[in-house]
């Protein structure tokens, strides 16, 4: 029993790790990562999943994880929107991971 316990733990613990450096990740690349990967949509389905499984039937640590991975993304994109409308967009605007952390 406590073998599984700690086995589930471990996996939690792997999971959170996981969506925190997808969250940098996609934080730092989003913009890069939708230009050179034709199938991005596909990936991003995948990682939805994963996340809204972590955000319902996870442990606390793992749901935090998977809120905090959405939230930048959704902020990364809203800034992304925000150059796009505003055509002043450079190769390094907007900064996601100096602006949000």
């Amino acid at each position: 029993m406590h073998v599984q316990i700690g086995m589930g733990l471990q996996w939690d613990e792997t999971l959170v790790l996981a969506l925190s450096g997808m969250g940098r990740l996609l934080r730092a690349h989003l913009r890069v990562l939708l230009k050179v990967l034709p199938r991005f949509d596909e990936g991003w389905e995948e990682v939805m999943l994963v996340v809204e499984s972590s955000m319902a039937g996870g442990r606390h640590e793992t749901a935090v994880a998977a809120v905090s991975l959405l939230t930048a993304v959704l902020q990364v994109s809203d800034l992304l929107s925000a150059c796009q409308r505003a055509k002043q967009c450079t190769a390094h605007d907007p900064q996601p991971a100096s602006v949000l952390g």
